[in-house]
């Protein structure tokens, strides 16, 4: 169940009429949880700013809940994702000097989540390892960082794992070229999942694909 669709100055470009990044927050708020899922930020450490273009998808109250996988840097980044949402769960990154927990832990609805930035893992980026966590931790979802790659895996035992890339692009010391930026906005119906993954292309196009996970 996937689909990919590109936003281009807030428009979604498709055969019908144009369809609005607004319309379709607002559509989906009434029917279900929201929860935005971001992080490894970097500001400005390794990216100056957070993209104008996400702030300009990203206005307050379109969603119920932030996910964060860390490595904000910054207390105004944190500001800015508090005034986004009033529930906002941020795990420590490698970079973020203490400031929150390891692992986060909750439930939305019936889905249960667990959120931590990933450089624990080892070795790190391994699937393998990141399976198992997921089954150790007997969550439904896994949300984790680092890489800065935005991935879905999901598990032979049951559940998923997330990781929204890095929300500004910043590139990681070992990459020659720096990543394009990302997030994951996901619509919970009960047990099943909708995500939107959202990648700036560049400076005004957003791609967006959509996929369907339905929970045991």
């Amino acid at each position: 169940h996937c689909l990919s669709f590109v936003f281009k100055i807030g428009n979604l470009l498709t055969k019908s009429r144009p369809f609005s990044i607004v319309h379709l927050l607002s559509s989906l708020r009434l029917r279900a949880q929201l929860v935005l899922i971001i992080g490894d930020l970097h500001v400005p450490h390794r990216s100056p700013v957070f993209p104008s273009r996400f702030k300009s998808l990203l206005a307050p109250g379109k969603v119920q809940y932030i996910f964060c996988t860390g490595n904000l840097c910054t207390r105004e980044m944190e500001e800015y994702l508090r005034s986004l949402c009033s529930e906002v769960h941020i795990a420590q990154g490698d970079m973020d000097e203490g400031r929150y927990q390891e692992l986060v832990a909750l439930n939305v609805g019936s889905v249960s989540f667990a959120i931590c930035h990933g450089h624990q893992v080892l070795p790190w980026y391994d699937e393998t390892a990141l399976i198992a966590l997921q089954r150790d931790l007997g969550v439904d979802v896994l949300v984790v960082g680092h890489s800065h790659k935005i991935t879905t895996i999901e598990c032979p035992g049951g559940g998923i794992i997330i990781n929204p890339g890095t929300a500004t692009g910043a590139p990681r010391v070992i990459d020659v070229e720096a990543p394009k930026p990302s997030f994951v906005l996901m619509d919970i119906q009960g047990r099943k999942l909708v995500t939107y993954t959202y990648t700036l292309e560049n400076e005004d196009d957003v791609k967006v694909d959509r996929s369907i996970v339905q929970l045991r």
